[in-house]
């Protein structure tokens, strides 16, 4: 709980910040879906998040609803915790898709956009166009001029990074998962 009394702290100091606001989002859409481990097995507490999520989704949209990259991310967030807002997604502003759609829109050339959308939404390949395949190799060899954009956005843009080595892979054909994840999650069972 300090971690969230940290960000709306930074939310009052920075109202106008996009990151403080995605980072939140994100803290409460996660402490949500790995309910275990923030011990979210108490419902009042798990509506509690729920209720938090939405104000600082609403607050959120209403100030930033025409930043691609807050759009993005936000639907990436939602996504997180979509069986429990889906009943608040079904408002075509807020749903998830929607968002998607609309930073697309915003930034037609944003392939990283177009990836997780067509991953995230549609279970689908991405795209296997020239481009498509130049930038996933870029994203598999870790591109510092991509990666650093996750790497500011913390562990959203973690979470997101992953997703975009999982596409890149597809794109390219390649095992779902490297030879080095497979071993890690080996000896992380032992």
């Amino acid at each position: 709980m300090e971690a969230i009394e940290f960000m709306q702290r930074t939310i009052n100091e920075h109202p106008d910040s996009v990151d403080a606001y995605l980072f939140l989002n994100y803290l409460l859409a996660n402490m949500i879906s790995e309910e275990q481990g923030w011990g979210m097995g108490d419902e009042n507490k798990r509506n509690y998040i729920v209720d938090l999520l939405i104000k600082y989704i609403d607050e959120s949209y209403e100030k930033f609803s025409h930043n691609a990259e807050y759009l993005f991310y936000t639907a990436k967030i939602c996504g997180y915790a979509d069986w429990y807002l889906s009943w608040y997604l079904r408002d075509e502003n807020r749903d998830y898709k929607a968002m998607f759609e609309k930073a697309i829109e915003l930034d037609p050339d944003n392939l990283f956009y177009k990836q997780i959308y067509l991953t995230h939404i549609y279970e689908s390949t991405p795209m296997k166009e020239p481009r498509d395949i130049e930038f996933a190799k870029k994203v598999l060899a870790q591109d510092p001029s991509i990666k650093k954009i996750f790497d500011e956005k913390g562990a959203l843009g973690e979470s997101v990074w992953w997703s975009l080595t999982y596409n890149s892979r597809e794109v390219l054909g390649l095992p779902r998962y490297s030879d080095e994840e497979i071993a890690s999650w080996k000896r992380g069972a032992e």
